[in-house]
């Protein structure tokens, strides 16, 4: 999961979506954001429907790579309480974090059922 959000933070401001500021803030620019999902999915769709596994490889290795500018920014939110925390059922079971515990025991310790 954390690959695909670095995916798509680097496309996006690699596409102009958004661009970091001086004083380390980022500011959206929503006419090339619209543009760049659009691209971002035509890319990804054409790369499914071609079944070119070898360029989804590249793609997401070229781009799943968390730059400096974003690590910054991230760790600074480190720390801020979340009210919800969301659980991807799916994606836990199709690729599980490095965890002991089993999707359905992770559920119930969140949840305090354990």
């Amino acid at each position: 999961m954390a690959r695909a959000w670095r995916f798509s933070s680097n496309y996006l401001m690699d596409k102009g979506a958004f661009a970091q500021q001086a004083d380390g803030t980022f500011a959206l620019d929503l006419a090339k954001f619209r543009l760049a999902v659009r691209d971002l999915d035509h890319d990804l769709l054409t790369l499914e429907a071609q079944g070119d596994y070898a360029g989804a490889k590249k793609l997401l290795d070229d781009m799943g790579v968390l730059r400096p500018a974003l690590k910054k920014a991230f760790d600074r939110l480190d720390g801020i309480p979340t009210d919800i925390e969301p659980i991807f059922v799916t994606a836990d079971e199709l690729a599980p974090e490095k965890s002991s515990l089993p999707v359905k025991a992770l559920r119930k310790k969140r949840s305090g059922r354990m």
